[in-house]
């Protein structure tokens, strides 16, 4: 049994350096700079998301149980009741949430009901309400990564973007599907993506060669 929860230990930390190397390796590519403290933490955060049960909650509909995203508003409201440790990791946990959903389910969270400034905004408060609890609490003397992350919000989604797209070209079939992205939002990081597979970008005969800045 010991050897069993060694392996499984050392497996869930070969996972965490893997997506840590997959951090700094797009944020380089994508020209963004995060501390070591920040891309760790990301890293952390793929890796728990990996288990996509952590992502949903519960619902019971009369005999029947699904599960659905959280609701972020109730849970950001709900955390302000709780002691001050508690608050921390309501904190955490909702920023969590927010910047996965939006960076690596973006397309999802663009067919939803909720846009994606609601996400934004959800999780940049969160995590910059989390780091001025941290700081009170003094609890961690190095870089605060809530701060880092709060103001770097929409990069960490962009990296967590690209990481989805890169999971999703292995099949020529989503390659289709990304180069059909890239013909409505034409974004840089698609088109980088789409040729590092071999695949140039072309919008045809439309004369239209607009690009993202």
């Amino acid at each position: 049994m010991g050897h069993m929860k060694k392996n499984k230990i050392e497996l869930t930390s070969d996972l965490v350096s893997f997506f840590d190397d997959e951090v700094r390796s797009t944020a380089q590519k994508q020209g963004q700079e995060f501390s070591v403290f920040t891309s760790r933490y990301l890293a952390e955060v793929l890796n728990r998301f990996t288990n996509a049960e952590r992502l949903f909650v519960p619902k019971i509909e009369g005999e029947k149980q699904r599960s659905e995203l959280p609701l972020l508003a109730n849970k950001f409201l709900e955390a302000q009741c709780h002691p001050i440790l508690e608050q921390l990791h309501s904190l955490k946990e909702l920023g969590d949430t927010a910047l996965f959903m939006v960076g690596y389910f973006g397309d999802k969270v663009d067919k939803s009901l909720v846009d994606r400034d609601y996400y934004m905004a959800m999780g940049e408060h969160a995590y910059a309400k989390a780091g001025q609890i941290r700081e009170t609490l003094q609890a961690e003397k190095l870089l605060n990564v809530f701060f880092e992350i709060s103001s770097k919000f929409e990069g960490c989604a962009e990296v967590f973007a690209e990481l989805s797209d890169k999971a999703s070209l292995i099949s020529d079939q989503n390659l289709i599907r990304r180069y059909e992205k890239w013909l409505i939002k034409k974004t840089s990081r698609l088109e980088r993506m789409l040729k590092e597979r071999g695949v140039i970008p072309s919008l045809g005969n439309t004369g239209d060669n607009s690009e993202d800045s």
